[in-house]
């Protein structure tokens, strides 16, 4: 068997700043959530 090959950087370029992304949108995600922003619009409720 041969020794499994290293990616190419800028596969690996790619893959870290992939990583950073997706971790970037779910701290948003928990520090809007966490600050309960998420309020619904009073409008919605109007006794139909």
């Amino acid at each position: 068997m041969s020794a499994p090959t290293e990616p190419p950087a800028s596969s690996r370029k790619h893959l870290i700043i992939t990583t950073l992304y997706y971790l970037f949108v779910l701290l948003t995600i928990l520090v809007l959530h966490g600050r309960s922003s998420f309020a619904t619009p009073s409008f919605i409720y109007q006794g139909f």
